[in-house]
């Protein structure tokens, strides 16, 4: 079965469980186990602030047994394809707590030659001010700013996965993703 959402393709006995997202994906896959038929609806590295479903993704989550999403302020879109879902029934999680955390994009990618040279300015400054080892950038992001950091201080540079996508690298999942910024953020304290 796709991990992708279009329309859910049903074993007798599962429960299908539709999800907005990658880290909710693998979450339930890791609980539900071979009990579940898993789909996620916003595509692998894909954000999911800008998302939009489609028709299909409404059949898929009119036909699941459980609908989960992280919140109503990190997927803006569920309300209105909740309002467009006919199913009564439909067990509808809302994974998060109150909803209220705050979600901003700061990718590096659209950043300006002068807001990179900021940037990088702060950067050199505070990783004199602090004395730190290790410079850290975001998978998928531009890593000019922290190998112009390292280059001038003298820091390591490591990756963090983020939390919103699928690790770019295909063979890791979501957990063992996670598993490895542990492992990067442990570097700063050795």
């Amino acid at each position: 079965m796709s991990k992708v959402a279009f329309a859910n393709e049903s074993e007798e006995g599962k429960i299908t469980v539709v999800t907005s997202f990658y880290p909710m994906y693998e979450f339930v896959k890791q609980v539900g186990g071979d009990r579940i038929n898993v789909s996620q609806l916003v595509p692998d590295n894909a954000s999911p602030h800008g998302y939009e479903p489609s028709v299909y993704n409404i059949v898929a989550v009119n036909n699941a047994d459980v609908f989960v999403y992280s919140s109503n302020t990190m997927e803006h879109w569920v309300e209105s394809l909740l309002n467009n879902v006919d199913k009564e029934e439909l067990v509808i999680v809302q994974a998060s707590g109150n909803g209220t955390e705050q979600h901003h994009n700061h990718s590096e990618q659209n950043l300006t030659e002068a807001e990179e040279e900021g940037y990088e300015a702060m950067g050199v400054e505070i990783i004199d001010e602090i004395d730190a080892s290790i410079i850290y950038y975001q998978q998928g992001g531009n890593t000019s700013i922290a190998q112009t950091i390292a280059l001038e201080t003298g820091v390591e540079v490591a990756q963090l996965y983020d939390l919103e996508v699928a690790p770019q690298d295909q063979d890791l999942g979501y957990i063992e993703a996670m598993q490895e910024n542990l492992k990067a953020l442990k570097l700063s304290i050795q």
